[in-house]
């Protein structure tokens, strides 16, 4: 697992503006198509599936119960899931990150594990091990400017 290499995108807002973002997730991500989310029960699924020898990109999405991860992956769904060049190459999985004892490995190898409850959510897209991690708002607009980068295998680690 020590080979996977993300590059860190961490958009510093004030928490109060993640909860202040204006409209839910409605309208067109409502509306629109949705993802179903790939069950994974703990780590070294977690790691089976990120660092398989398949083609396969992922989008991640760690939370916490009570944040905001529904309107996340409304998002999410809105630029992604739509998106008629990404959709069926995307698979999509929620972690809750208060189950530590099932996914502390992964959550320490993806640097978040001692990030407080409210920081939280956090998505990763990946393939073959290398890719970015989000959090903040408007997280779907930012997942679609690298997706082209994370497809194409040209993620840049040493810059956001």
């Amino acid at each position: 697992m020590r080979y996977i290499a993300i590059a860190f995108i961490f958009m510093t807002l004030a928490m109060s503006s993640m909860t202040a973002d204006p409209a839910p997730a409605t309208g067109a991500a409502a509306a629109g198509p949705k993802f179903t989310p790939k069950e994974v029960n703990n780590s070294k699924e977690l790691q089976w599936e990120l660092e398989g020898e398949n083609e396969n990109m992922y989008i991640v999405n760690f939370y916490m119960p009570g944040d905001e991860h529904d309107k996340v992956r409304g998002d999410l769904e809105k630029q992604i899931a739509s998106n008629t060049q990404y959709k069926d190459k995307v698979t999509y999985i929620e972690v809750n990150a208060a189950r530590t004892y099932q996914f502390k490995d992964m959550l320490q190898e993806v640097g978040i594990y001692n990030e407080p409850a409210r920081m939280y959510p956090y998505i990763v897209l990946i393939k073959k091990g290398q890719g970015y991690l989000f959090r903040g708002n408007n997280i779907g607009d930012h997942v679609l400017r690298k997706i082209k980068y994370v497809d194409e295998g040209t993620v840049d680690t040493r810059s956001a």
